[in-house]
This record gives C-alpha cells, sequence and structure tokens, in this order.
C-alpha cells in the first residue's frame, strides 16, 4: 500500500518530464544568421587564409548538434575552431566526400530558442586559385556563397553579410579585375582590400577576382579538354550547323557517337582539373534575342512568340487565325536557327502546335545556353542585355525624323520584345504616317495575303503590333500550361523556375558545399546542398 503510494506520483512526475522532453526536442529547428563574416588572406605561396566570423540566432527548437560551414575547395587545414561568448575551444569534424567540403561544429552547450552564438572558424586552403585563361599573365577564383538551408526545406535570411578579400603584397588597384563591383577598396598592411556588403541576404552571391599571376608563387593550371569534350563540342555544333544534312548528318553523327563511346570507356577515370577564365566576371555576348529573353526569364510563352515573330518575319510560317493559334508553313528556304528548326516541327498538319514538341524546343535552348554561358557570368550578362534592350528604345525615341523611328523600331524590335513594357512604350512613337513592312499586316490581318506597303499611322501599328503580340502569346500559354515540368531548366536564376541541373560533360568544376560553392566557371549550376544545423 505505500510502495502504491510512492509509485504512483513518481509514474506521473516521469511521465510529465517525458511529455516536456518531447516536445522540446521535437520543435522544428528555425534560424537565422546574425551575422556572416569573412576575411580571405591570399598569400605569396598561393594559399588562403580564410577566417569566418558566423552568429547564429536561434528562433524555435535548438542547435544542439553542429552549424555546418561549407569551404571551397578539398584541400584545406582547420586552424582553429571555438566560441566567442563562451571563450571555449571546441571540436569539430571535417567531411571531404566528392564534392562535399563541410566543417561540422559542435556547439559547447546547446543553444536554445531566442539564443545567439558566434563560432569562429580558420582555415587555410590550398590549390584554389586558377589560371586566368582568357586574361594572359592573369591568375583568380571565384567564390559562391549559398543561404543556410532549414530542415523544412527552405533557405535562412542572414542578416548581416560581410566580405573581405586582401590580395597578395604588390598588387596595384590598377591591375585588379573583380566581379561584382566592390563596395569599397582600401590600403591595409600594405595590401590591397576589396570588400563586399550585403544586408538580408537570402540568395547565392558570388566573388571572383583577377590579378597578375606573378604575385603568388602557385597556381592551379587546367589540363587540356578531355576527348569527351572535344567530341561533345563536335556534336553540338554539327547539329546546329546547316550543312549536315541526309545520310552525311546522319553517318558524321554516328562516328561521333562511336568516338564518344570509345572516349568514355578509355577515360572514365581521367582528371579534368577545373578552369578558371576572368570571362566569368563579364558577361556572355553574341546571344540571340531569344536567347537572351530565355536568359531574362521571360515566360515560355513569351520566348515562343518572338521565336513565332522572327519566322514570321523571315517568311517562313503565316498566321491563319490568332484565337485560336493557326500556323501554316511556306515554301521559304531561308537560313534559320536553331530554335527556328525545332518549332517548325511543332506545327501540326492542321496549324495547331505540338505542345510536347515545343518543350523539347525550351529545352534545346536551354541546353544550348548551358554551354554559351560556360565560363561566363549570369548576372553581369543579364544586366548586359537588360542594357541593350535600354539601348534599342533610345535609338528610336532618338532619331531624327518619323521614318527613321520606325526604321529603327523595325531593326530592333526583336530586342523591343524583351521589355515588360513594349505595349506602353510602342504607342510612345511619333504619331504620323509611315510606310510599313508587309509583313506586319500578318498580325493584324492574319487571313488577307500579299499587303503592299502603304501609309499608316503608326501608333495605330504599334499598338496593332503589341495587342497581336499579346494574344498569340496568350494563345501559346493556353497550350503550354501543362507542359512546365518537362522543360529541363539548366540555367538558374532568382525566379525560382529552374528544375535540377542537367549538364552534359564540361570542362568546368564546382566545389557545392553547404553556405558556400566555389565555381571554377560561373556558368556552372552548383547543386549544393547548402548548409544546415542540428
Amino acid at each position: 500500500m505505500y510502495r502504491g503510494k510512492i509509485l504512483i506520483p513518481l509514474i506521473l512526475i516521469l511521465l510529465a518530464i517525458a511529455v516536456v522532453f518531447r516536445n522540446i526536442h521535437g520543435q522544428t529547428l528555425i534560424y537565422h544568421i546574425e551575422k556572416f563574416h569573412m576575411i580571405d588572406y591570399v598569400e605569396k605561396d598561393g594559399s588562403m587564409h580564410i577566417t569566418y566570423n558566423i552568429t547564429v540566432m536561434v528562433d524555435a527548437g535548438a542547435i544542439r548538434r553542429y552549424l555546418s560551414v561549407g569551404i571551397f575547395g578539398p584541400d584545406f587545414e582547420v586552424i582553429e575552431a571555438r566560441e566567442i561568448e563562451t571563450h571555449t575551444s571546441i571540436s569539430y569534424r571535417k567531411e571531404v566526400s566528392g564534392d562535399k567540403y563541410y566543417v561540422y561544429l559542435t556547439p559547447s552547450k546547446p543553444i536554445y530558442d531566442g539564443e545567439s552564438r558566434t563560432f569562429l572558424l580558420k582555415i587555410i586552403l590550398k590549390n584554389h586559385i586558377y589560371e586566368d585563361e582568357k586574361n594572359p599573365g592573369n591568375a583568380g577564383f571565384i567564390l559562391k556563397f549559398y543561404p543556410w538551408k532549414l530542415s523544412t526545406g527552405e533557405y535562412t535570411v542572414t542578416k548581416e553579410f560581410k566580405i573581405k578579400v586582401i590580395l597578395p603584397e604588390g598588387v596595384k588597384k590598377d591591375e585588379v579585375k573583380n566581379y561584382p563591383d566592390y563596395d569599397n577598396i582600401f590600403i591595409e598592411n600594405n595590401r590591397i582590400v576589396l570588400y563586399w556588403e550585403r544586408y538580408n541576404l537570402k540568395e547565392i552571391f558570388e566573388v571572383g577576382v583577377s590579378f597578375p599571376e606573378k604575385y603568388v608563387e602557385n597556381i592551379v593550371r587546367p589540363s587540356q579538354p578531355s576527348i569527351i569534350d572535344q567530341i561533345l563540342d563536335s556534336i553540338f555544333t554539327l547539329l546546329e550547323s546547316d550543312i549536315c544534312g541526309g545520310l552525311c548528318c546522319i553517318g558524321m553523327f554516328f562516328i561521333l557517337i562511336f568516338s564518344l563511346a570509345t572516349g568514355i570507356s578509355r577515360f572514365r577515370s581521367e582528371y579534368i582539373s577545373p578552369k578558371f577564365s576572368i570571362e566569368a566576371l563579364g558577361p556572355r555576348k553574341g546571344l540571340t534575342a531569344v536567347e537572351a529573353a530565355y536568359l531574362l526569364e521571360q515566360p515560355y510563352e513569351k520566348v515562343l512568340t518572338m521565336i513565332l515573330f522572327g519566322m514570321l518575319k523571315k517568311g517562313v510560317i503565316r498566321i491563319k487565325s490568332t484565337a485560336p493559334l493557326l500556323l501554316e508553313k511556306t515554301e521559304s528556304k531561308v537560313r534559320l536557327r536553331y530554335y527556328e528548326r525545332s518549332f517548325l516541327k511543332c506545327i501540326k498538319e492542321d496549324g495547331s502546335l505540338d505542345k510536347n514538341c515545343l518543350a523539347k524546343t525550351l529545352t534545346l535552348i536551354d541546353k544550348t545556353l548551358s554551354r554559351k554561358l560556360r565560363g561566363y557570368s549570369y548576372i553581369e550578362t543579364k544586366k548586359y542585355y537588360e542594357n541593350i534592350v535600354k539601348k534599342a528604345w533610345d535609338q528610336v525615341k532618338k532619331a531624327g525624323t518619323p521614318e527613321i523611328a520606325f526604321k529603327r523600331f523595325d531593326e530592333n524590335i526583336d530586342w523591343l520584345m524583351l521589355d515588360p513594357k513594349f505595349r506602353e512604350k510602342s504607342v510612345e512613337i511619333y504619331p504620323t504616317t509611315v510606310y510599313i513592312p508587309p509583313y506586319y499586316w500578318y498580325w493584324n490581318l492574319p487571313t488577307i495575303r500579299g499587303y503592299e506597303e502603304k501609309p499608316v499611322n503608326i501608333v495605330d501599328v504599334a499598338d496593332n503590333i503589341a495587342t497581336s503580340l499579346e494574344q498569340t502569346s496568350a494563345s501559346i500559354a493556353s497550350t503550354i500550361e501543362d507542359i512546365a515540368d518537362k522543360i529541363t531548366r539548366t540555367i538558374t536564376g532568382e525566379t525560382g523556375r529552374e528544375s535540377k541541373p542537367v549538364f552534359r560533360t564540361s570542362s568546368c568544376a564546382c566545389a557545392c558545399v553547404s553556405c558556400a560553392c566555389a565555381c571554377a566557371c560561373v556558368s556552372c549550376a552548383c547543386a549544393c546542398a547548402s548548409g544546415g544545423a542540428g
């Protein structure tokens, strides 16, 4: 009896403790980075002495086991790991596995909801400065930072993000090439310092720096492209060329495929060292308006509408109806771009469009852009083409006469259509009469053939063109509304409209890690596991 009186309260107490313990441990961990400061000393011997100063704040749950920090390459050594507030040296675990380079920092004690902790991590990173192939005599590196990732799959915010890159002694300001523009540049202990800062950062941030290689003793020299790369480039070039046709093309294609298979078997274990190119710090020029539209993440229907309009100008197709959209092929033999040839195959016998074929056309653009952007900066390239659109409008507006204004409008319309405000700006052209090229009438009067140039009000024409483009785009949108998941998108951007990267063999190598991703070329689409805590 006495034992029962003691046992029952004891059981209740244990149950209460178990419930509390379960609630504490079952709570989803949510945290953010209050501060991420990084100092990178680039030394004469080619090594980088990097210090991370990271303050993490727990918003819910608790960090008990680790905070992971991404390192930019596999050849690194941890010099120090400690907590600032507790003045405690902490244990850590280094992980180098495949393309994952982490340091897992173990807190001296759990960090609970509402608490913060500052970690100091010092490392020495070697073999991360590459030869700059586009600027002979230069060397450099690219660092790509990714935000930490919560267990929910969401990326957490870094409220204060600051990095300093201290270049080797002797480097002069006018010898430095960098991307993006620094927020400050100054001298510290006779060394050039580049400084960047961002606030409330929740997206990828990349930094590239290049300088004369004479200031460092050891740099990574790229090997020659592998036979696999050369064969793939040959295949793509052959398939995109207009001289390839019939049995000749088929024969050449299978010869290349056979060579590729042989090469893969022979060089399966070959190591391709990363390449660094300062061109990765600049824009990729020479893209078409359609490719630029895809790169700028314009809606798929707009990209397809631009292809259609280009083919209309070339006289390859006619529009029979805009609602529903029905097209008609002509007998024109003009030279077509690769995506126009693909689009042409999507026109069915009844004039409608095959949506699955359109998805393949968009995927083809994506894969082609992936190759073209190899070694170039995605962000700088976007800015470059946004500026082209602005310059195109400036040419129209600064034209001396209405006729010249519309001539500029006609010449630049492929680029002007990239502007989200194309319709509004189109009707701002001089309100007078000019002679309009006949192909524009196919938008306005699709059932009438053979219109000759005739004087019309330019505002009316511009408005009708914009209206027809919108109608056509809407028709295409309704056609492809359920195929977005069939479009293989490897060109990553900021809108989240991308799929997992599926690059073909590339000479670029990415070191994707925790909160950071170091790429030897910017066009690498790093599929990083991102940083985390637990």
